[in-house]
């Protein structure tokens, strides 16, 4: 086996020549410029290189020759239609798009090969995941979740000593368990609950929101993990199966880890500004798959093939804000293991002598309003949330009382730390300006006001249109009886749409029909949705008792109907299921009734 360094600057066509490499028997060893193949060739152990003919700043021509005259020359397949660039350039070949691997293979036949096969060094693959079992310093947890997460994986990862476990399907946190405050942020009451779905049926219990449960238990899974630090061990388990009526939490992994990088204390990457960042790309996941946001993967680009912090600082401090985003996004970065630094993992702060700049209220205040804007609704960093209905002019006024106060005129004395994080809030408030003031963002902001109001999960109107059309395609099937067949179109409209009742009722009750969930979960799930007022209450019984009957409790789904009837008597349904029953016991009366009469005239 050869390892053969496969140079392109296109995340997907990189890919796609990895995956041609390793169908070869080689191993493939990716990177995305010229830079960084330099950077890998220099560091030994390269046996040959695949590279694209057409790449920005210095192409496939002028790599191939630099790679010829570096002291760790190794042969250059080019990928392209061979042109007047490659006069005088040592090449082995050319391959042509569409790639045949069989060219490949007669390239690299004189490739040299490797009798023991290198480790795995703990970034990426299904075989290294199905290999986790060691220090946490070794393998980080929020690495291993961001792994599985690109690889759409499924298992139980196993945190030691302190026994807490998370599962994962197709990349979603499923189940938690364990784990110390996860639903602290949700109500303090339930600060008790280390457990997802027991902790999430005390909430509901409580009458909380949905999506406020939900969120809040990521939010406290994500700080628990950030503060294990190297601490114990980690095992991944990927024979492992969700138990039926599991969950995934709408929160992706690296949101999880995102939101819990913002809560830790900031990075002071200026002091370790002569540092140099170096990029980690899987070649596991397209792009795509990465679940990153386009701040982040912009730093990532920038980071290239390996550069000081101080440069990648000052590229991004012509905009406040922007300087902000890049070190949020190195932060993040390291913490999923994307990017290393020199020196080791990047700790955050800990207590201990504060500067100058910490020592200043202004800054502390800023710092603390910075956090708290971020990830929050337009109306929220506009300060209009307390509003029942908005209109053009509310959200002028409520722009001008929040900007005034962070203009950065204002803390032109307070040093330069003060005066960045004036402008990033700054920039917040009128980027929620901008998008709330269109008709459009005014018309969601309302839909988020009244959602409050009714105490409803907010949905947004792509949302609410994507769940009622895979609602209806449910009803088809329900109604066709492929209970499987619609039981994943319920569990879709749910949870596009969790505030629109039926989603929730269908969904519970196509998954017992489709034997996806037991008896009495399926009935406990029902219960609650019934809500405060009788008529719904009575329809959520109804629905119970067809659950019941299902399951072969016929006494106990008339006792639902009648329940039903109690809280409303013009339920038809109700009325209708105990009139067909009063007709069924009426009819085999009858029945044994001419049969006794029939018996006894005979006898006479």
């Amino acid at each position: 086996m050869a390892r053969i360094l496969v140079v392109d600057d296109e995340p997907l066509a990189r890919a796609l020549l990895v995956d041609a490499v390793r169908g070869l028997g080689h191993e493939g060893v990716p990177a995305p410029s010229a830079r960084a193949a330099l950077t890998l060739l220099a560091a030994g152990d390269i046996d040959a290189a695949v590279v694209d003919a057409d790449m920005p700043e210095v192409d496939g021509y002028d790599l191939a020759r630099q790679i010829a005259s570096s002291s760790r020359a190794v042969p250059v397949i080019l990928v392209g239609t061979p042109d007047a660039r490659a006069a005088g350039v040592p090449l082995r070949g050319h391959v042509t798009r569409p790639l045949d691997p069989g060219q490949i293979a007669r390239l690299l036949s004189d490739a040299p090969t490797k009798a023991p096969e290198r480790a795995v060094d703990g970034w990426s693959g299904s075989e290294f995941l199905a290999r986790v079992n060691g220090p946490a310093s070794r393998f980080p947890p929020l690495k291993v979740l961001f792994l599985a997460h690109r690889l759409g994986a499924g298992g139980l990862m196993e945190l030691r000593p302190e026994g807490a476990r998370v599962g994962l399907a197709r990349g979603r946190v499923v189940a938690v368990e364990g784990v110390s405050g996860l639903f602290t942020k949700v109500d303090a009451a339930l600060s008790a609950h280390d457990e997802l779905a027991a902790g999430a049926r005390a909430a509901v219990a409580m009458g909380l929101p949905v999506d406020r449960i939900f969120t809040g238990a990521a939010a406290g899974l994500g700080v628990w993990l950030m503060g294990r630090g190297v601490r114990g061990a980690v095992r991944f388990d990927t024979n492992w199966v969700s138990p039926p009526g599991s969950f995934p939490l709408p929160t992706s992994i690296p949101r999880i880890v995102a939101d819990a990088v913002r809560e830790r204390p900031a990075v002071d990457w200026f002091a370790r500004g002569s540092a140099t960042a170096r990029p980690r790309l899987p070649d596991d996941a397209p792009e795509s798959r990465w679940g990153l946001d386009p701040a982040s993967l912009r730093v990532l680009r920038q980071v290239g093939a390996g550069r000081q912090i101080e440069a990648l600082l000052r590229e991004n401090a012509s905009d406040p804000s922007r300087l902000a985003e890049a070190g949020r996004s190195l932060s993040l970065l390291t913490e999923l293991g994307l990017v290393v630094v020199d020196g080791g993992p990047v700790e955050a702060p800990n207590a201990g002598p504060q500067t100058r700049a910490e020592n200043n209220p202004a800054v502390a205040r800023l710092r603390e309003a910075l956090t708290g804007m971020q990830g929050k609704h337009p109306v929220d960093v506009l300060e209009l949330g307390s509003r029942l209905v908005l209109q053009e002019s509310d959200v002028a006024l409520g722009y001008r009382e929040v900007s005034r106060r962070f203009h950065p005129d204002l803390f032109y004395n307070e040093g330069p730390v003060a005066r960045t994080l004036a402008e990033s809030c700054f920039g917040q408030v009128n980027a929620a300006y901008e998008s709330i003031r269109v008709p459009a963002g005014l018309s969601e902001a309302n839909r988020l006001l009244d959602a409050r109001k009714q105490g409803v999960p907010y949905v947004t109107e792509k949302d609410h249109q994507s769940a009622r059309v895979a609602f209806r395609k449910g009803e088809m099937l329900y109604r066709s009886r492929d209970w499987k067949g619609a039981a994943p179109l319920f569990e879709e409209a749910w949870r596009l749409d969790p505030g629109t009742w039926p989603h929730a009722l269908y969904r519970a009750q196509c998954n017992y029909l489709a034997r996806i969930a037991p008896l009495d979960e399926t009935i406990e799930l029902i219960r609650p949705l019934g809500g405060a007022r009788p008529s719904r209450q009575a329809e959520v019984l109804v629905v119970i008792a067809s659950v019941l009957k299902a399951g072969g409790q016929d006494e106990a789904a008339l006792a639902a109907c009648r329940s039903a009837l109690e809280k409303d008597p013009e339920n038809r349904d109700a009325l209708r299921e105990l009139r067909l029953n009063e007709r069924r016991v009426a009819k085999q009366a009858d029945s044994s009734s001419s049969f006794w009469d029939g018996f006894f005239k005979k006898k006479e």
